[in-house]
């Protein structure tokens, strides 16, 4: 990839998201009492968000990565995918302070203690 500045490149991420209507948003809204919660999709994979997010993480971007986190978590959320919660905690705590950082931490050990057999946790990114 061609070295572009780390504020260029999270604009990037945000515009190729955000206009191929990856992500379309539905909340909570007074027009729409049928939506009962929040609904997010996305097209990209779980292996896609993670290589923006490593980008994003060894570019020293906090902006896009914490964008990313998020899709990441929601996605997780959605999808009821422990183990890519727990991935996405990992990238959040390299954003938090010392406590914080610590609390996502055990977030990870809570949602990986129960792996079963032959579900093994993936490894982290290198």
């Amino acid at each position: 990839m061609a070295l572009i500045p780390t504020t260029y490149k999270s604009i990037i991420v945000y515009l190729i998201i955000a206009l191929s209507e990856a992500i379309p948003f539905y909340g909570y809204s007074q027009d729409m009492p049928s939506m009962s919660k929040e609904r997010v999709t996305t097209k990209l994979s779980y292996e896609e968000i993670q290589d923006l997010e490593y980008d994003a993480l060894e570019e020293e971007d906090s902006a896009a990565l914490g964008m990313l986190i998020k899709i990441h978590l929601k996605k997780a959320t959605l999808e009821n995918n422990n183990l890519e919660k727990a991935r996405a905690y990992y990238y959040k705590t390299t954003l938090a302070e010392n406590l914080a950082a610590l609390a996502y931490a055990d977030s990870i050990i809570l949602l990986t203690k129960d792996a079963k057999n032959g579900h093994s946790i993936p490894p982290w990114p290198d």
